[in-house]
C-alpha cells in the first residue's frame, strides 16, 4: 500500500492518511504550505487527496510552496482544493480548486509540482521564474497587466519523459484583490493563457477554455502531451499576451520577392497584411492573407510580390501585420532585401510633375493604375507602345502613386499633379 509523505506538519483535521494511503482533509480545515515547504503525495490514485466533511483548504500562495503529486501513469480527474490565504493571515479564505483530468497517461515515474499564488500588485509581480514580460500586441507592445488576473498557476511536469495529455480547469477569486482593484479585465472575457518556455520564451498567442463568471471557474482547457507547459494565468480575450513569431523570411529571385512566415499559434487572428516600403518608414499594403482564427498548430504562409523597384538591385523593406477580429494590427519585425533582377527594362514615366497628361515609355504591354493620396484608385488603363498616354485633366492637384505592371513585374512611382 502506498503512503502519503508530508514534509509539513499539520494537525488533527487530517484524517487517517497513513492507514488509507490518502491525504484526507476534514471539516474545512486549512493546510497552509509556507516558507518554501513541500507536501509530497506518493499515491497516484485520483482520490489520494480526499475532501471530507465540510470541505478542505490547501494554501500555497507562493511559487515555491509546493504540492508534489506522484501521479505517474495515472489517469482520471485529479483535484487540488486550493484556497486563498485564511482570514487570520490577511486573506479572504476563498476556495479556488484546480482540476486536472488526465486523458492520456504520461510515462512512469512522473510527478506534478503544483503551486499557485496571488501577485502582490495589480501589475502582476513577482513573475514566476522564467517569465519575462506581460506585454500585449493588442496594446502596441505595452504592458497588459491590468487585463490579466492577479494570479499565476504552476503545474510543472518536467520530470516526465513523456507528459500526459489533460483537460484543466482553474478557479479564481473574483474579489478586488485579484480581479478588481485597478484591473480593467472583464470577468466574462477571461480565458487561460500559458507561457511557452522553449526557445526565447513567450506567452503563446492562444487562449483556452471558457469562463463561468457565476462559479468563477475557467474550464475546458485542453492540452496535449507535447505542449503541456507549466505556467498559466487568465487574461481578457481582447488583450492576449504576445507570441514570438516562429520564423519569417524575404528573398528576391527571378524579379520577384518571396515572403514566407510561420506561426506557432494564433488567437483571434482574422488576417495578415503584407506591407512594402522603399525607405523603411512609408508603408504600402500590397496584399492580404487569411489567418486561421484560433489554433495551436504551426502554420506556414507565403506571398509573392512582383515588384522589384525602379532599378536593378534596389533595397526594399517588408513587414507582416497580424490583424485580429477587432481590427487591431500587430506588426512583425521589418525585413530588408536587395532585389535580384538584372535583365529588365524600367518604364520611363514623364512628366513629373504633370498637368493633364502622363506618358509611360519602354513598356510593350502592361497596365497602369493611379492612386490618390488616400489610396483610392482613380485611373486604370491598359498600355502598350502605341497607347502609352493617360488623360488626367479631371484629376485634382496633389500627390499620386502610379503602379505599372508588365510581364509579371511591378513598378511604383510617386507623382505630383499641378
Amino acid at each position: 500500500m502506498e503512503k502519503t509523505t508530508l514534509l509539513l506538519a499539520f494537525f488533527a483535521c487530517i484524517g487517517n492518511y497513513l492507514a488509507q494511503g490518502r491525504l484526507v482533509v476534514n471539516d474545512n480545515c486549512f493546510l497552509v504550505i509556507s516558507n518554501d515547504a513541500k507536501v509530497v503525495v506518493e499515491n497516484s490514485a485520483t482520490n489520494a487527496i480526499t475532501v471530507a466533511g465540510a470541505g478542505a483548504n490547501i494554501v500555497s500562495e507562493g511559487a515555491s510552496n509546493q504540492l508534489i503529486w506522484n501521479v505517474g501513469t495515472g489517469t482520471g480527474t485529479y483535484t487540488v482544493p486550493w484556497t486563498t490565504l485564511p482570514v487570520v493571515q490577511g486573506g479572504n479564505s476563498t476556495k479556488i480548486p484546480y482540476s486536472m483530468n488526465i486523458t492520456t497517461a504520461g510515462s512512469s515515474g512522473g510527478q506534478f509540482v503544483l503551486s499557485t499564488y496571488e501577485t502582490t500588485t495589480d501589475v502582476n509581480s513577482p513573475y514566476p521564474s522564467g517569465v519575462t514580460t506581460l506585454a500585449s500586441p493588442a496594446l502596441g507592445g505595452a504592458d497588459a497587466s491590468l487585463y490579466v488576473i492577479d494570479r499565476f498557476w504552476i503545474n510543472d511536469n518536467s520530470s516526465y519523459a513523456t507528459k500526459p495529455a489533460a483537460t484543466l480547469s482553474f478557479a479564481y477569486d473574483d474579489a478586488a484583490n485579484e480581479l478588481g482593484g485597478t484591473n480593467t479585465a472583464l470577468e466574462a472575457n477571461l480565458l487561460a493563457q500559458r507561457w511557452n518556455p522553449t526557445g526565447s520564451g513567450s506567452w503563446e498567442l492562444l487562449l483556452f477554455g471558457s469562463t463561468n463568471s457565476g462559479t468563477n471557474i475557467t474550464s475546458g482547457i485542453n492540452v496535449t502531451s507535447s505542449d503541456f507547459w507549466p505556467i498559466w494565468t487568465l487574461v481578457d480575450l481582447n488583450f492576449p499576451l504576445p507570441v514570438v513569431l516562429e520564423s519569417q523570411n524575404a528573398s528576391s529571385s527571378g524579379c520577384r520577392t518571396l515572403i514566407t512566415w510561420t506561426t506557432n499559434s494564433q488567437t483571434n487572428n482574422d488576417y495578415f497584411t503584407i506591407n512594402r516600403s522603399l525607405n523603411g518608414q512609408d508603408w504600402l499594403e500590397i496584399g492580404r492573407v487569411d489567418g486561421a482564427g484560433h489554433t495551436n498548430e504551426a502554420m506556414d504562409y507565403s506571398f509573392i510580390d512582383p515588384y522589384f523597384g525602379n532599378e536593378a538591385n534596389q533595397e526594399l523593406y517588408y513587414r507582416i501585420g497580424q490583424v485580429d477580429f477587432n481590427g487591431t494590427p500587430t506588426y512583425f519585425p521589418i525585413m530588408k532585401i536587395e532585389t535580384d533582377c538584372e535583365d529588365f527594362t524600367v518604364p520611363h514615366v514623364y512628366p513629373n510633375p504633370f498637368t493633364n497628361q502622363l506618358f509611360i515609355n519602354n513598356i510593350d504591354v502592361g497596365e497602369a493604375q493611379l492612386f490618390d493620396a488616400s489610396g483610392r484608385l482613380v485611373k486604370k488603363q491598359s498600355i502598350d507602345l502605341a497607347n502609352n498616354a493617360l488623360e488626367l485633366e479631371l484629376l485634382a492637384a496633389g500627390m499620386y502613386q502610379l503602379v505599372v505592371e508588365s510581364h509579371g513585374a511591378q513598378f511604383q512611382f510617386k507623382l505630383i499633379k499641378h
